[in-house]
């Protein structure tokens, strides 16, 4: 049995977040990781977590939202990081755009 390298994506945004004020408290509780996997699999990108799942572009290895107080990282609002099932090794394009379209935070 062959051995697949593991391909991975990583994409952070950067700026300020400004919380909106009709922001609904009940929806609060979903964080940056719940948040990416619903858009994710409502699109079809999302690989399920089965044994020879099959369909989607990636699986969701992590994603968080950095509300640190260290300068390096005080720009950085939210990560999003994946491992890639498709495209297959043989040169296929990378799937950037629903990735960075996922990864939307508004």
């Amino acid at each position: 049995m062959a051995v697949k390298p593991v391909r991975t994506m990583f994409a952070a945004v950067h700026g300020e977040l400004a919380v909106h004020p009709w922001r609904d408290p009940a929806v609060a509780s979903s964080d940056v990781y719940s948040l990416f996997v619903a858009r994710s699999s409502a699109m079809g990108w999302l690989t399920p977590a089965l044994e020879n799942a099959t369909g989607g572009f990636w699986g969701m290895n992590d994603a968080g939202q950095d509300l640190s107080s260290d300068p390096e990282l005080r720009s950085r609002v939210a990560w999003f990081q994946v491992s890639l099932t498709a495209p297959a090794q043989d040169g296929g394009s990378l799937p950037i755009q629903p990735f960075l379209s996922s990864s939307k935070t508004s």
